[in-house]
């Protein structure tokens, strides 16, 4: 079983509302991140900071640029 979805955060209610007490930047960074793991391209160790320096400068664009590439990847995913 997944660890992130055991405990009191099996419940989905309750891991929506931990994450709804997360700053805007760290919700963006952990979208932008989870989006560009699902490129399948590796990124390089000093590729990463890019990420955090940029959700923490604008967490809207860095939450956008998740949206559309999470879209982007679904899109190119489907038949």
């Amino acid at each position: 079983m997944n660890k992130a979805n055991s405990g009191h955060y099996a419940d989905p209610a309750a891991r929506t509302a931990a994450a709804a007490t997360l700053p805007a930047a760290v919700r963006a960074h952990a979208a932008l991140l989870s989006a560009l793991a699902r490129t399948g391209t590796p990124a390089g160790v000093s590729e990463l900071p890019f990420t955090g320096r940029l959700a923490h400068v604008d967490p809207a664009a860095t939450a956008a640029l998740a949206a559309w590439l999470a879209t982007s990847l679904a899109a190119d995913s489907t038949p």
